[in-house]
């Protein structure tokens, strides 16, 4: 999973590749084709987007853990870079986090935390 980690903190952009890669060590089936095999008729899944959607990056989160903040750094001139913070409770008391800073899109920020607060 670290080798995983390097790779999408190094990336400019989410690709079909990494998707992949994240679907497999997240145990979520993935489908090369976008609506499922068969025209979408339910027989195969659908492609999963972990690395180029916010949506589906959400949804690759354990069920215990939230999205607790996500940033930007648009503002700074040729720098742009997302981060994030995912958090676990317990009540109201944190029990563990995971922070990301320097990802090239927010899916990118949200999928490496993911994969962070797994490892």
């Amino acid at each position: 999973m670290k080798a995983l980690i390097e790779r999408l903190e190094a990336a400019t952009e989410g690709s079909e590749d990494d998707d992949r890669l994240v679907c497999r060590e997240l145990g979520i089936v993935w489908s090369s084709d976008e609506d499922g095999q068969f025209g979408g008729y339910g027989i195969m899944p659908r492609r999963v987007w972990v690395t180029r959607s916010m949506e589906a990056a959400m949804r690759g989160l354990p069920d215990d853990w939230v999205l607790a903040q996500l940033w930007s750094s648009a503002s700074i001139k040729d720098w742009p870079w997302w981060g994030c913070t995912l958090r676990r409770y317990s009540g109201h008391d944190i029990v563990s986090q995971r922070s990301v800073e320097g990802a090239k899109s927010p899916a990118l920020a949200i999928t490496i935390a993911n994969l962070k607060a797994r490892s």
